[in-house]
Parts: structure tokens; C-alpha cells; sequence
């Protein structure tokens, strides 16, 4: 197997949520099976703060990389676990046990949006099948 497909593997099986149970908050979000130095990552803009966008309502980001937003299927606030990858983040969102799965996103320079993808857990039982785009502004006012 190729070496970063080995890696890609590895993070699949430790990010994936296995046996149809929901991510637990306190999960590590990736790990990389590198056997050597860590990654070198790109400097990224810094995510945290109050955003909106469509399909996610109110956002919440904070520096210890964690999360809360707003629109859910009733379940509550939902819950984003992050960390800095490169020159953007992955992480992983929760709304449910049966609804959860993992995203990418960037911040833009200039620190007024963010962008990315999402998409749901195979494991899920709620909710669309297929994942979408994120597209988040900074909301002016107090951060978190």
C-alpha cells in the first residue's frame, strides 16, 4: 500500500465513528501515522469566533477546538471538533447518534469568512446522505 494511502487508511478507520456508535466529544480528531517528524503545517488564519451561514446557523468557535452551532434537527445545539491541518482545519460535527460526521475548511485571509466542505458519517441515520459546502461570515461583536 502506498504510503499516504496507508495514512489516509489509518485515518479513516480513527476518525470513522465504527460500529454505528456517535463520536464522543473527547475523541482525538486525527492522527497521523507518519513514524516520523510531525506534520509541518502551513501558518492559518485563526478560526475562532462568532460566524452564520446557511444550514448552520449560529456558529461558535473556540480556541481550544471546540464548537457549537444552531441548526440542527432538533436535537439541540450541535457540536464541532477541530484543529488546524495545513493551511486550513478538519474536524469532525455532531447533532445526534444518529447524525454526525466530519468537515474541512479554510478562513480567509482577510479573517471575514470561511469556507469548506462537510459531509455525513456512512453510519448515519438521519438526514441527507450527501455532504455540501460550508460558507460561514464573521459575525461583528464579542467572540466567544
Amino acid at each position: 500500500m502506498h504510503r499516504s494511502a496507508g495514512v489516509l487508511y489509518t485515518l479513516f478507520l480513527l476518525v470513522g465513528c465504527g460500529a454505528g456508535q456517535p463520536p464522543r466529544a473527547s475523541a482525538p480528531l486525527l492522527v497521523a501515522a507518519t513514524g516520523s517528524a510531525p506534520f509541518a503545517t502551513a501558518a492559518v488564519t485563526d478560526a475562532t469566533g462568532r460566524w452564520s451561514g446557511p444550514e448552520w446557523g449560529q456558529v461558535v468557535l473556540r480556541a481550544d477546538g471546540t464548537g457549537t452551532y444552531t441548526s440542527t434537527y432538533g436535537t439541540g445545539p450541535g457540536r464541532i471538533e477541530f484543529r488546524a491541518v495545513g493551511g486550513g482545519y478538519d474536524g469532525r460535527w455532531m447533532e445526534s447518534a444518529r447524525r454526525f460526521g466530519t468537515m474541512h475548511f479554510v478562513v480567509a485571509p482577510s479573517g471575514s469568512a470561511i469556507t469548506g466542505t462537510w459531509a455525513p458519517d456512512p453510519e448515519c441515520t438521519i438526514g441527507t446522505m450527501s455532504g455540501g459546502e460550508l460558507h460561514w461570515t464573521r459575525d461583528q461583536g464579542p467572540g466567544p
